[in-house]
């Protein structure tokens, strides 16, 4: 009886491994994104925007009023709240890659602030480095919070989840207003930074140090994320490229190419779709292609390297321009 629940067991966690890989990940990320902001940027009351960044705003009113520190419960409240926008407006697949982050990150963040666990890091800056250089702290402060901020965020997506909070603001703005996600983010960023430097006078320089650690996290997010995660060229011969090639346009938003081909066996013509997308998509697309047409025949080749709209832009180098002689 024990052998079999146990082989049950081994079975279960075989078949779900990526799954459990994922939330494995989502946890990791959510851990050091909270590390990164408890331990260096809320002591040294550094915002670089984000749910934290309100949090450490209001924290400065009201941490006087009620005696302790109101951090992680504002990102509770936002969290909650934004969670269920995301559920109204976006839908369920975006909201259930920010479950795990959502309740996970301010959890950690609670454990963190409320448990002094990291106090002798925190104490460490603040006595042995304050002493010599105030300004010294604050700007170290930055760096650090800023690098494992990204590196938490990282982390979160490589796997496959979210970690929600205003992210759910900037797909909303992306769905119904087709503003970029990169441009809202830098948006809502930047106003809680300044906010910080106008709301808090006494702030000036911590917010400035913000927009560094925030500039920092996106460097680590692109480095970690962003260019590790290549692209892949998958080409589908389906009786029903039609309306595949419809879910690769309007759905997907890419671009596409159908080519004429003819079986080497049989001698049949076919019609060909080709496509290119990141590999973070590549298991809806696969998913969304079976339901298509399940017969359809796939192929799909990693590409290191992808130029044009959508991609990477293509870089001209500058020529130099020689008279006509």
């Amino acid at each position: 009886m024990a052998l079999s629940k146990d082989n049950k067991l081994i079975n279960f966690l075989i078949k779900h491994k990526k799954d459990i890989k994922h939330i494995l990940l989502c946890v990791l990320g959510s851990f050091v994104l909270a590390f990164g902001t408890a331990v260096f940027l809320e002591p040294a009351q550094v915002v670089a925007g984000g749910v934290s960044g309100i949090g450490i705003i209001i924290n400065h009113y009201l941490e006087s009023v009620v005696g302790f520190n109101v951090v992680d419960i504002v990102v509770w409240s936002l969290n909650i709240i934004l969670f269920v926008v995301s559920f109204i407006f976006i839908g369920k697949k975006f909201t259930f890659n920010t479950l795990i982050a959502t309740f996970t990150f301010p959890a950690f963040l609670s454990l963190i602030i409320h448990t002094g666990m990291f106090d002798s890091i925190i104490e460490y800056f603040d006595i042995t480095i304050k002493a010599n250089d105030p300004d010294l702290v604050l700007l170290l402060a930055g760096i650090f919070g800023g690098l494992f901020v990204g590196l938490g965020v990282a982390i979160t997506f490589i796997g496959e989840g979210s970690t929600g909070g205003l992210d759910v603001l900037c797909f909303i703005c992306y769905k119904f207003l087709h503003i970029k996600v990169s441009i809202t983010s830098f948006v809502f960023d930047g106003r809680i930074i300044f906010t910080c430097a106008f709301a808090i006078p006494e702030h000036v320089m911590p917010a400035f140090i913000g927009v560094l650690s925030a500039l920092l996290s996106a460097i680590v997010i692109d480095i970690l994320y962003v260019r590790s995660n290549n692209a892949c060229i998958i080409d589908i011969i389906s009786a029903r490229y039609q309306d595949i090639n419809k879910y690769i346009v309007d759905v997907l938003g890419r671009t596409s190419t159908i080519i004429d081909v003819e079986g080497g066996f049989t001698k049949k013509k076919y019609r060909l779709v080709r496509f290119v997308v990141d590999k973070r998509s590549l298991p809806e697309v696969k998913e969304e292609i079976a339901k298509i047409d399940k017969d359809a025949f796939i192929t799909i080749a990693s590409a290191t390297h992808v130029f044009g709209e959508g991609f990477v832009p293509i870089k001209i180098k500058n020529q130099k321009k020689h008279k006509d002689e």
